[in-house]
């Protein structure tokens, strides 16, 4: 599948605003420019979330701990929990699937059936190059989500 730069970059900021706003019921804000920073994707203060979208590529969010603290406090009611670190993994999971299954509706249409696998940690170091690295910040907290093509 052929995917226009433009149109991926639209899809993708659409779909993190939908689903981040939707969690923490404030907008994030793409940033551009010099403005944009890198994140460093092997930070321990960050976990990586890789979600396959067939064929398409592979989609990567890298969240920072904070972040992922923030989601957990909003769905458990700010509740402490035993199992706080699996909650904050199971949170960027999901925030990855859904930003994975907004953009590719937006990539092959509404009715169009399309698959994305289960999203997964990223466990080891890597360095790439991606067609799309999107820097973004919601309540003072940057985050990427980035794309690499089949």
């Amino acid at each position: 599948m052929s995917i226009e730069h433009n149109k991926l970059t639209e899809g993708m900021t659409t779909a993190v605003g939908a689903t981040i706003e939707g969690i923490l019921f404030e907008e994030p804000l793409l940033l551009t420019g010099k403005n944009k920073v890198l994140v460093d994707w092997s930070s321990i203060q960050h976990s990586t979330a890789s979600i396959t979208l067939k064929e398409v590529g592979i989609l990567y969010l890298s969240f920072p701990k904070t972040l992922m603290q923030a989601i957990v406090e909003m769905v458990t009611g700010g509740e402490a929990t035993e199992n706080q670190e699996e909650q904050e993994v199971d949170a960027l999971c999901e925030v990855l699937n859904s930003i994975g299954g907004l953009l590719m509706r937006s990539l092959v249409g509404q009715n169009t059936i399309y698959k994305i696998g289960i999203p997964q940690i990223v466990t080891e170091e890597f360095n790439r190059e991606f067609l799309l690295d999107l820097n973004y910040t919601v309540s003072d907290e940057k985050f990427s989500l980035a794309m690499e093509l089949n």
